[in-house]
């Protein structure tokens, strides 16, 4: 996996998750 897409997927998800929560 591509590392600048690893870490724009990990931003996301915490983006996600501080959004639901």
């Amino acid at each position: 996996m591509d590392a600048t897409l690893q870490l724009v997927c990990l931003g996301l998800v915490t983006f996600h998750a501080s959004g639901v929560t």
